[in-house]
């Protein structure tokens, strides 16, 4: 049996954490409790701060790498934001805990956006984020009023009567990474998204990114809430967002992904049990209404966006409640199915709206019911290619057919 220095040595020079010494090898360790002080806390073990904006206001500018221990379930009342850093935030010991806005979170100030209501993380300029066996509760909770994106132009913004744009957020121009680990859950978004990102992953430039791995989830919980606005779980505004397999966006109002300015989605889990609310935004940012119903109740891809659905991914189980409910939702777009993909039990007056966009099909669409037709294409520059293993099966339509084309090009 090897003496307690000697392990401390290995993992020092060897990258090699012993079970049992974490706190002696792994110098940036914080702790956060419900019983913490963000005042008096120094974030040990012993004396831990009460939130993670305490803990991420703590970082030594000269460190990179932190690990912060959640112990308890705790609250979020302000902003917890890092530039430059690689954080993970994980449930100590065996439970799994849960970070909750409160009423009253507190206004967030910068350069960019002024006054603005802000995310309960914020990954700044090329940090990386990790959550790991934790939750995160927005509890359907906002500041203001308005259900739009806030301002970064000049002058006079606004922001402060704009809802927050998600419970997580990367900032496109400075590139962070979030990873939903397992165990991790994003839950009942209150503002305009559960996470979002931006950037110029179409054109080669920087980038933020969101990866939500095998046992992850961004679900609602609150039973009868009706989400009050926003523009889906996903919001992407030219960032790269890939679901792997057995992670999931299921169980939730409004909307799952929504693609714009060239944004990049591959979805290899679960996308189902959506229910559309016609309190989301409509594809040109306004508010969808009864007559036109929810377009992209699973996925919008606009702005030259690609949406790609892979080998193990999957929609199902969505019904619409209102005229003109769309499943997918593409303009000027590219959304492909890989063989293996499955889009199955919907229940819908239309599958897919495409306007100038091209859909490649090569999985499987089975048990897929419209009111209305399945496939409504326009536009004279889109495509709609079935296909050698893509296969439409075992659906129906009241209308005269399953596609109603309006172009040139099918």
């Amino acid at each position: 049996k090897k003496a307690e220095d000697e392990i401390v040595y290995e993992a020092e020079h060897f990258s090699v954490i012993a079970v049992g010494y974490v706190n002696e090898v792994t110098e940036n360790v914080l702790y956060v409790s419900a019983k913490g002080d963000d005042k008096s806390g120094d974030g040990s073990i012993d004396n831990p701060y009460a939130t993670l904006a305490g803990a991420v206001n703590s970082f030594n500018e000269n460190e990179t790498d932190y690990t912060i221990y959640v112990m308890s379930n705790i609250d979020a009342t302000s902003s917890a934001r890092f530039w430059g850093k690689n954080v993970t935030i994980t449930s100590y010991g065996n439970e799994v805990y849960t970070i909750t806005r409160q009423k009253g979170f507190s206004r967030t100030i910068d350069t960019g956006r002024g006054g603005y209501n802000g995310a309960i993380l914020e990954v700044q300029s090329g940090s990386e984020l990790i959550l790991k066996n934790i939750i995160l509760d927005d509890a359907h909770k906002r500041e203001a009023e308005f259900f739009e994106e806030q301002d970064t132009g000049a002058g006079v913004k606004g922001n402060e009567n704009r809802v927050q744009s998600a419970i997580i957020e990367a900032s496109g121009d400075g590139g962070g990474t979030i990873i939903l680990d397992e165990g991790s859950v994003l839950k009942n978004f209150g503002g305009m998204s559960a996470v979002r990102i931006g950037g110029q992953f179409n054109a080669g430039g920087t980038y933020s990114s969101l990866i939500m791995k095998e046992g992850s989830k961004i679900i609602d919980d609150s039973a009868g809430e009706e989400r009050a606005g926003g523009f889906a779980a996903v919001w992407n505004q030219g960032g790269y967002f890939e679901m792997e397999n057995g992670s999931e966006i299921s169980g939730l109002t409004g909307r799952a992904v929504f693609l714009e300015n060239g944004g990049h989605a591959l979805i290899n889990g679960n996308i189902g049990d959506i229910t559309p609310t016609i309190n989301m935004k409509d594809t040109d940012g306004i508010r969808a209404n009864n007559s036109n119903g929810v377009p992209g109740i699973a996925i919008v891809a606009k702005e030259n966006s690609y949406a790609t659905l892979g080998e193990t991914g999957t929609i199902k189980s969505i019904t619409g409640n209102h005229l003109g409910d769309e499943v997918i939702s593409l303009s000027g777009s590219s959304f492909t199915m890989e063989y293996g993909s499955v889009i199955s039990d919907i229940g819908i007056s239309c599958l897919m709206y495409s306007n100038g966009a091209r859909s490649y099909i090569n999985g499987r669409i089975e048990n897929c019911n419209s009111d209305n037709v399945l496939f409504r294409i326009r536009g004279g520059e889109g495509s709609f290619d079935l296909q050698e293993k893509g296969i439409i099966t075992e659906s129906t339509t009241t209308d005269v057919g399953i596609f109603y084309v309006d172009g040139d090009m099918v």
